[in-house]
């Protein structure tokens, strides 16, 4: 009988501890609170604080109006510009909001980094970086833009919260094909605050990788 009551004792506090485990996966549970690991602004919150600005920028690129992104830009960060997910801070190329505004125009070729897999240099125009590695598909009909939350990964090693520890991070996301898995794109928009109004300083376009 003491054998059975020794028994009994063992099972109730397996199932007292596994209840508790439960409820501790429940409390962790992605929702609209998360914060993205380096990052201290929910997704609610920062929805909240750049869900307009997000907008006004997306149908600036949109748009190709440059002046207005131009207006957009950080007055003296800038707006960097990454063609893959990793940032790249010292090769990555950084425009002045005087420059933004010409970009679109502009005949220059400019090299922005590597193509994934090949190696080869990216050199582009703008116009033809926009078309690639910005607005290759229209991330305005995104209706569910994700802040300080990221859809897909890729190989590439995410420091975007490294390199922009107090920003806010839009993310807007073409989902691709089911058939394909491979075919989908995102554009991250990057925010940071200065004298209480948030400016874009990061242009990050992401993407499937080897």
């Amino acid at each position: 009988m003491k054998a059975v009551r020794q028994t009994i004792r063992i099972i109730l506090g397996l199932l007292l501890l596994l209840s508790t485990n439960a409820f501790a996966l429940a409390q962790v549970s992605p929702t609209d609170d998360q914060v993205a690991e380096g990052n201290t602004i929910s997704s609610a919150r920062a929805k909240q604080l750049i869900a307009a600005r997000a907008r006004e920028t997306i149908l600036a690129l949109k748009r190709r109006d440059m002046a207005q992104l131009a207006g957009i830009v950080h007055p003296t960060k800038g707006v960097r510009f990454t063609p893959y997910n990793y940032i790249d801070v010292k090769e990555d190329l950084v425009f002045r909001r005087a420059q933004v505004k010409g970009l679109m125009a502009s005949r220059k070729r400019y090299l922005w980094g590597s193509y994934d897999g090949s190696g080869d240099p990216i050199r582009l125009t703008f116009r033809k970086y926009y078309e690639q590695f910005v607005y290759d598909w229209d991330f305005a009909s995104d209706k569910d833009a994700r802040y300080n939350v990221s859809a897909r990964t890729n190989t590439n090693y995410d420091n975007a919260y490294e390199v922009y520890p107090n920003s806010i991070i839009v993310e807007y996301l073409n989902p691709g094909t089911v058939e394909s898995g491979m075919d989908w794109s995102a554009l991250r928009l990057v925010f940071e605050k200065q004298g209480g109004t948030w400016y874009l300083v990061g242009v990050l376009h992401n993407e499937w990788t080897i």
